[in-house]
Order: structure tokens, then sequence, then C-alpha cells
């Protein structure tokens, strides 16, 4: 109350619209099951609870009446899933219509997206911190560099931004981790870059912190700006500190195998006009509309149809081989090993699509989008909107 009654009697900050931080939940779903390596955030708390639907909206709909503000952002360690089912119906329907942004986890699927979008939640922080299958095993993040693309596609099809970082210094990386990351970058250009990169933080209530010397973490001592901020003597700080830097038991360095990298991704996030690579589907066919990196020119553009359609459509997730081998117009119009080799190795090269492990993945946007927001964010019962103004 008083922040909104000194904003109010300021004539110079009357156009000022501030967001609100809300909670709906604490603790961590995933982090029950498997604790990522370095995160810290729930501390003794990691038990996950959330709030009623009720209650949630209920809570959303006082605070845009009371301080006529309707945008968020939801301090929630990460996304009750349920709320696919309950919140997110509600909030679609809602009048006055409210933006948040939510942190989630990376692994959704493509409908998931879509009802984030139809609910107002236009900005995500999802927990892709890389795009190595490598490194994401060594976080414990549940996730795959698959499917961390297939969720930066997804929000750039249907309107969301995803505010991530790339995360490197990871006991145990190795230099092939990073070896593909450059020629990566060029195939998802068009996709939404990270916001930051930077070496892995040692913080108090993380696995690292709580067994270093299991991942080969010695030398802890308190971030060095702690001298500074907290004049005291060392063992103090080290039982007040959240923030560890510590040294590498073998002797490396962060930058040691991620460095050479690093200017790719940063040259990417850097770059804001990067163009498009856009599928347009009409039945059996397809318009692929490529815009990256020309300067201006003319889009490419390529029309396919048939069974190389049919691949592409297929591996908007990424499929393995024998699953493409069987699709039926691949099976229909006679495909050979040798013909379903070539082309997915031509739309590699053209950077349709990109291949991870043992399976391909198409990175091409779809416009317009695929699912109307009606058309997902039916709940089991009518939802009533909740939201009305006084």
């Amino acid at each position: 109350e008083p922040y909104f009654d000194q904003l109010g009697a300021a004539p110079r900050l009357l156009g000022v619209r501030p967001s609100l931080l809300l909670e709906t939940a604490r603790g961590c779903w995933w982090g029950e099951r498997s604790h990522c390596t370095f995160c810290g955030i729930n501390g003794s708390t990691m038990a996950f609870r959330s709030k009623s639907p009720e209650r949630a909206v209920d809570e959303i709909g006082t605070l845009i009446r009371r301080y006529r503000t309707r945008t968020f952002g939801v301090v929630d360690p990460i996304l009750d899933m349920r709320y696919f089912r309950t919140v997110l119906p509600r909030l679609a329907e809602a009048e006055p219509r409210a933006k948040f942004c939510w942190e989630v986890k990376a692994n959704l699927t493509r409908r998931q997206v879509a009802q984030l979008a139809a609910a107002g939640i236009t900005t995500i922080q999802p927990g892709i911190e890389s795009l190595s299958d490598h490194v994401l095993q060594l976080m414990r993040k549940g996730t795959t560099a698959a499917r961390n693309i297939e969720l930066l596609k997804w929000c750039a099809e249907y309107g969301v931004m995803p505010l991530w970082n790339l995360i490197y210094g990871f006991p145990g990386e190795a230099p092939e981790d990073y070896d593909a990351l450059p020629d990566l970058v060029q195939s998802i250009w068009h996709l939404p870059a990270p916001v930051s990169t930077g070496p892995i933080s040692l913080d108090r209530y993380s696995p690292f912190h709580a067994t270093p010397e299991q991942f080969g973490m010695v030398n802890l001592r308190p971030a060095r700006a702690l001298r500074t901020l907290y004049p005291f003597e060392e063992h103090v700080r080290m039982n007040i500190a959240y923030y560890f830097d510590f040294d590498h038991a073998d002797g490396r360095t962060p930058e040691q195998f991620a460095g050479p990298a690093l200017p790719a991704v940063e040259h990417w996030m850097a770059t804001k006009q990067r163009g498009h690579l856009w599928l347009d589907e009409d039945g059996g066919h397809l318009l692929l509309s490529d815009t990256r990196q020309r300067d201006g020119l003319a889009p490419l553009e390529t029309e396919l149809a048939g069974w190389q359609a049919s691949i592409l459509v297929a591996c908007d997730r990424a499929q393995g081989w024998d699953d493409l081998a069987q699709l039926p117009a691949v099976r229909a119009e006679g495909v050979d090993h040798g013909e379903l080799a070539d082309f997915l190795s031509s739309a590699v090269e053209r950077r349709w699509s990109v291949s991870l492990g043992a399976k391909w993945l198409t990175v091409a946007v779809h416009r317009p989008a695929r699912l109307d927001p009606a058309s997902v964010l039916s709940p089991s019962r009518k939802a009533v909107p909740l939201l009305r103004s006084p």
C-alpha cells in the first residue's frame, strides 16, 4: 500500500505500470526426485507444495482489482504442472487479461507452450542451461539438448519469450561437449538466444556445496566480493556465505573446454535481427522460407511434398531412424535407406534440421501457429472468469 500511495502521489510517475510479485508454490517437484547439482534455491524446503487453483486465481484477481496492475512476476521455483488443467484455463478466460512471467521445466510439450501463451504467460524462465546432453546429465536436469531446442522453437511459434542462460564449467565436462556448439548455433540462429552465459557458481544448499569432494571441487571459500561486504574473519564469512569460489581438483578452468565455443554464442546473443526459418504447412505440401544471415536479400524458399514433407513434419519432435523409416509416406513411396539418408543429410546441411545423437529434429518455426488457444485450454469443466473488474 505505501508503495502505491507514493507512486500515485508522484506526477512524473503517473505513466509507470509496475509489475507485482506473486507466489503460488514453494519447493521444487523436480528437485524432490533429482536435485540439480548446482541449485541451492530451496535449501531445506525442497518439498513441493502449491496453492489451490481457487486460491491462486482469487489472489491474482484481488491484486488486479486492488492495484490496477495486470503484470506479474511469479517467484515460484517451478510451475505446478497441474495448473495446466486448472489455473491456466481460468486465466485464459479471465477478464481483465493479465500477463505473467513464470519459471518452468524445459521439457514441455508443444501443446503446453500453446497453453502458456493462451493464459497470458508471455515470458518464461526455463531450465535450459546447456545444449549438450552430457552436460545436462552432469547437472541432473532431466532434459536433453533436443528437448531444449524443441522448447525454443515452440516458444517462437506461440510468441512466448524464454529467458535462459548457458552455463558451463561443470566438473566432468569434456572438450567434445562444446565442439559442435558453434555449428549448432548457426542452425538455430533464428531461435531465442540465451540472455547470459557464465561459469557455474557454487551455492549453499546445492549438492555441490553438500559434498564438493564428490564433484572434484576443492578449496571452497566465500565468494571474493564477500571479503569487502563482510569485513569479518574467514570462518565467520564461511558460515554466512551463500556464494562460494572454488577450484577444480584436476586444475581445469571453467573456460578450458567451453571457451572456444563462447564467441559464437555471444555473437548469437548480440545480433538482434537474425532472420527467420518459417515452415508453412498446407495439406501435404510445405513451404520453407529462410532469411537467416542474408543481409536483406530475398528469402530462400523451398517447396517440399510427399515423403520429404512428411519427414520434416514428423521431426517437429526429435525422431530416430527407425521411426522415420516406418512413416506411412516413406513406406508407401518405397523410399530406400540411401534416399532417406541423403535427404536427412541435406536437411542438416541446409540447416532445416539438426542431428543430435541418433535423432533428427526440424528447427523451422511453423507460421502461422498450429493451435488456436481456444482449442488447447478447455478444462474438464467450463472455467468461470474470476478476474472480473469490480
